[in-house]
């Protein structure tokens, strides 16, 4: 397979990332974190990307939620499995949620997931 120029410039780049940046929520909130995503995208692409996370985050939030029932990679065939948390001491507001991460216990049936949205 041979590699054109644009393609070979591309790979001999040390790093290639994009940052975006949201002032107002790092003046607002100074414990704001950052997040990484790694992905193997041109410039143009992975600004693009950038600024679409910043965008989802700017009203998003992180649940911990338990799932009666175990999930599993196959859970993830078709799609990312997608909840609507009801945690009345959070105020959830009944938004759907995507799954970020998950932990299935085996012994107790049940799973422990990340969800966002």
């Amino acid at each position: 397979m041979a590699l054109d120029p644009l393609r070979a410039a591309f790979i001999k780049q040390e790093y290639r990332y994009a940052i975006a940046k949201d002032a107002a929520l790092l003046g607002a909130d100074k414990s704001a974190r950052s997040i990484e995503v790694a992905a193997n995208v041109d410039a143009a692409t992975a600004s693009n990307l950038a600024a679409t996370i910043l965008a989802q985050n700017a009203a998003a939030k992180v649940y911990s939620v338990e799932i009666e029932g175990l999930l599993t990679l196959d859970s993830f065939l078709g799609g990312v499995p997608r909840y609507i948390p009801e945690i009345a001491e959070l105020s959830t507001d009944g938004r759907t949620c995507l799954v970020l991460s998950f932990e299935s216990d085996l012994e107790t049936g049940k799973t422990t997931a990340k969800v966002f949205g």
